[in-house]
């Protein structure tokens, strides 16, 4: 099974599910695990060595994809008007809120990488396809997640998500009935850009993207405008264990982005274990830093308080992808508080 559980035994075993799928040692690698291939018995039932090989070369995929998707764990953090604090567990129980007063609830299973806040509730009684809305029918705000790629929700009603296809950015729309349409982009959309790891919507309704490294900026109806061509950050640790950086874009790795009303766009830098500020003009400012084991990869902001999701990064060892996630904020005064860390006694 493509779990943490398995994935932790093999790793304690000194496998690796991404190796093994590319040199196709297939059996090998479950021989090393302890996992039976049924052999010569199961064959005879009817089990062809075609059949086998490929269940066995299927449970590899689902072991490597699950082992690629828990090197990252999720960039999902959103703030309502009254102050409460929305975020993402990936690879544990679900999703948390944080109230006003500074409870932790868990109120949602669903354990998706990627969240967005419709503070409006345009889309709380939508269905739509690739996005699980958690909160019940006509609840206010709606919170939306999606397991398969990141997004964000437009204040004028539509969500804006972006497929992982490096060297061209391409962005769809989608209404609250579930119509799909591409934005027509205008610029340089096959720049060196590589996949998006980041976008956020703006107070006038501007799209902020970026690929780990450059940020730009969609002006609507499709502008492609570049703010930052690559982020630099002074001091940038970038000594994340070498599990959690596997398949990722160099340092700095931005993630989650947040743009505040006056169009500042904040953004987690993971590798450097930071969080920038990034004006208009591209001027880059680290606003917070991260000691190890704990490191950025969401960001929210709400009356010019920052919210910051935040994941420890184990070592390399059987407990690697164990990663729990806290929250903290930084205040109008800079003063930085941490609001909850799940999984803390």
């Amino acid at each position: 099974m493509a779990d943490s559980l398995t994935l932790s035994r093999a790793h304690a075993a000194g496998l690796d599910p991404m190796r093994a799928l590319a040199e196709n040692d297939a059996y090998p690698f479950f021989r090393a695990l302890g996992v039976g291939t049924g052999g010569s018995s199961a064959r005879s039932e009817g089990t062809t060595i075609k059949t086998e090989t490929t269940i066995m070369i299927t449970m590899l995929v689902m072991l490597a994809a699950a082992d690629s998707a828990l090197a990252h764990p999720g960039s999902g953090i959103a703030v309502d008007r009254e102050g409460q604090v929305y975020f993402t567990q990936t690879n544990g129980k679900g999703t948390w809120k944080v109230s006003s007063t500074g409870e932790l609830k868990l109120i949602s299973d669903v354990r998706d990488h990627w969240m967005g806040i419709d503070l409006e509730g345009l889309f709380s009684r939508s269905h739509l396809k690739d996005f699980q809305r958690i909160t019940p029918d006509g609840a206010k705000p709606a919170i939306l997640t999606c397991g398969d790629f990141l997004f964000t929700v437009n204040r004028y009603g539509g969500i804006y998500y972006a497929l992982w296809k490096p060297g061209r950015l391409e962005i769809n729309r989608q209404s609250p009935e579930g119509n799909t349409s591409a934005i027509q982009l205008q610029g340089a959309t096959n720049a060196a850009i590589g996949g998006v790891t980041g976008m956020a919507s703006g107070p006038d309704g501007s799209l902020f993207v970026t690929d780990g490294s450059l940020l730009l900026k969609v002006t609507m109806p499709g502008r492609i405008l570049t703010v930052v061509s690559k982020g630099m950050i002074s001091n940038c640790s970038d000594d994340l264990p070498k599990p959690h950086v596997r398949g990722a874009p160099p340092a700095p790795f931005l993630r989650g982005l947040a743009v505040d009303s006056e169009g500042v766009v904040y953004a987690a830098a993971n590798r450097c274990r930071a969080v920038l500020k990034i004006t208009p003009d591209g001027k880059v400012t680290t606003i917070l830093r991260a000691t190890a084991p704990w490191s950025p990869t969401g960001v929210a902001v709400a009356d010019g308080v920052v919210y910051v999701q935040e994941y420890d990064f184990p070592d390399a060892g059987p407990r690697q992808y164990e990663q729990r996630p806290r929250v903290r904020k930084m205040g109008r005064d800079g003063q930085i508080t941490t609001l909850a860390i799940v999984g803390e006694k």
